[in-house]
C-alpha cells in the first residue's frame, strides 16, 4: 500500500502543479474490432476453396463440412486440412466417411480437358518451414469419381512412410473441379493414425468451433444475409475488411455484421466504424446501409423497441451511385441509453436492401464504447477482480486526463477522483 499511496502523492502533486488534461477515447469493447482474425470451420482445421460447415450426412455427432469446387479455373481446387507431428520412417494411414448426394452429384472425365467435380484424400509431408518435401499428388487415395446416392460411403489412403527431412504429416481432404461443373461431398470421421494406433487429429468429426467462432467467417463477429471478409486488398488498416452486399432474399432483404457485449439498464453506448464503396462494385440506388445498436434481455429478445433502419441512434447511411467517392469515410451513431431489461449491448452494420440494388460496401475499424452509466470503479480494469492492476489502470488514464478516470462524475479528471476510486478500492468493491 505504501507504494500506492506513494505514487498518489506524485500524482497529485503533478496534478497541483498544473498538470494538463485532455480528454481521451473511452475503452473499446469490440474483440476483433478490425476484422483481421478469421475463423477455421471447425477447430483444429485450415480451409481453401469452397468449405461449409453443414448438417447433412453426418455419420458422428451433427456436423460435416460440405466441399465443392471454387469455380474460379479450367482446373481448381477445395479442400480442408490438418498437420501433425511425425519423423522419417513413420507408417501413416488416413481414412473418412463420405457422401454425394445425387442433387448435387460428384461425376468425373479426365479428359483432356478434364470435367466434372471428384475427391480424394491426400498425405502431405512436410520439412521444419511447413515446404513440401515431395511431388505433388504422391501419397494419395483412390478417387471418388461419382456420386453415393446420399449413402455414406468410406474412403481410405494406402499405409504411407514419411519420407526423409519430414517433421509434419499433413492429411487433406481435397475436392478437384474440371471445366466448372458442380458436384459436392459432405465429409465426416476423418482419421488419422499409424497402423494399429489410435487417431491422432483434432476435431476429426468437426464439432468442435474455435472459440469466437460461431458459423461467420471473421471471429466474434456474426453474419446474416451475405457477407464475408474481402479478398480484395479493400482494407482500411490491416489486411482484412469485413466486406456486406445484399440479401437477395425478395424484393427487401437484409444482411448485416454484428458483435454483442455486455451492458446493463441506463448504460450509454455509441458505435462507429469506418466504411466504403469501391467502383467495380458501386452500392447501388436502392441500399441503405448504415451502423446502429440494438438492446437485447438475458432472453436474446430484441428490446429496443423500433426497425432498425429506423432506429434514432442509426448512422447516416453510405453513399450511393454516383455520390459515392470510393474512399473510406467515418460513421457514428448517435449516443443510445440502454433500457430497462439490459443484458447486451448490439453493434451492427447494417443493409436494408431494395428491389435487388448491387454492389457491396467495406467496414473496418469498429469502436463501440460506453460514455456514462458506470458507478463502481474499484474493479478499473474490469478483468473480474480488485487488486494492483486495477490501480495502474486508474492512473495510466488519470495522468493522461482521460474521461473514463472522472471516477466521481463532476466532468473533470483531477484529485477528488483519487479519492473516491480509493475508497471504492479499498473497499474490495462498491
Amino acid at each position: 500500500m505504501l507504494n500506492e499511496m506513494k505514487k498518489i502523492g506524485l500524482v497529485a502533486a503533478a496534478f497541483l502543479a498544473g498538470t494538463a488534461c485532455t480528454v481521451a477515447q473511452a475503452q473499446n469493447v469490440l474483440l476483433n474490432a478490425g476484422f483481421e482474425t478469421r475463423c477455421q470451420l471447425a477447430q483444429g482445421w485450415d480451409s481453401f476453396g469452397n468449405v461449409f460447415v453443414e448438417g447433412a450426412f453426418a455419420t458422428e455427432g451433427s456436423r460435416t463440412l460440405k466441399v465443392f469446387g471454387p469455380f474460379c479455373c479450367p482446373l481448381g481446387y477445395s479442400g480442408f486440412s490438418q498437420d501433425v507431428p511425425t519423423t522419417a520412417g513413420q507408417e501413416w494411414q488416413a481414412s473418412c466417411n463420405l457422401s454425394s448426394p445425387s442433387w448435387d452429384s460428384l461425376s468425373w472425365n479426365p479428359g483432356p480437358p478434364a470435367a466434372g467435380t471428384h475427391f480424394f484424400l491426400e498425405l502431405q509431408f512436410l520439412d521444419a518451414n511447413k515446404n513440401i518435401i515431395h511431388p505433388y499428388g504422391q501419397y494419395r487415395s483412390p478417387e471418388q469419381n461419382t456420386g453415393t446416392f446420399g449413402i455414406p460411403v468410406p474412403l481410405s489412403t494406402p499405409v504411407y512412410t514419411a519420407p526423409e527431412g519430414a517433421v509434419f504429416c499433413r492429411v487433406a481432404a481435397i475436392v478437384e473441379q474440371g471445366s466448372y461443373i458442380g458436384g459436392a461431398v459432405f465429409v465426416d470421421e476423418m482419421s488419422l493414425s499409424n497402423p494399429g494406433g489410435s487417431n491422432v487429429l483434432i476435431n476429426p468429426s468437426f464439432e468442435q468451433n474455435p472459440p469466437g467462432c460461431t458459423g461467420s467467417a471473421l471471429q466474434y463477429w456474426v453474419n446474416f444475409g451475405n457477407g464475408g471478409p474481402n479478398n480484395d486488398g479493400n482494407a482500411r488498416t490491416g489486411g482484412t475488411a469485413a466486406k456486406l452486399w445484399g440479401g437477395y432474399s425478395g424484393p427487401v432483404a437484409y444482411s448485416g455484421w454484428f458483435q454483442d457485449a455486455g451492458a446493463t439498464a441506463g448504460s450509454q453506448w455509441q458505435f462507429s466504424a469506418w466504411g466504403k464503396s469501391i467502383a467495380g462494385d458501386l452500392i447501388g440506388n436502392g441500399n441503405d446501409v448504415f451502423i446502429t445498436m440494438e438492446f437485447i434481455d438475458a432472453n436474446n429478445v430484441n428490446i429496443s423497441g423500433f426497425e432498425t433502419f429506423g432506429s434514432p441512434w442509426r448512422s447516416a447511411g453510405i453513399a450511393t451511385g454516383g455520390a459515392n467517392n470510393f474512399q473510406y469515410t467515418f460513421f457514428q451513431s448517435g449516443v443510445a441509453t440502454a433500457p430497462e431489461g439490459t443484458a447486451k449491448v448490439r453493434a451492427l452494420i447494417y443493409q436494408r436492401q431494395q428491389n435487388f440494388a448491387g454492389g457491396a460496401t467495406w467496414w473496418d475499424d469498429a469502436e463501440l464504447v460506453q460514455i456514462g452509466g458506470r458507478t463502481c470503479y474499484a474493479d478499473y480494469n474490469l478483468d473480474g477482480g480488485v487488486d494492483g492492476g486495477d490501480i495502474e489502470a486508474f492512473f495510466t488514464d488519470w495522468e493522461s486526463g482521460s474521461s473514463a478516470a472522472d471516477v466521481n462524475q463532476d466532468g473533470g479528471v483531477d484529485g477528488s477522483d483519487i479519492e473516491t476510486f480509493f475508497v471504492q478500492w479499498e473497499n474490495g468493491g462498491c
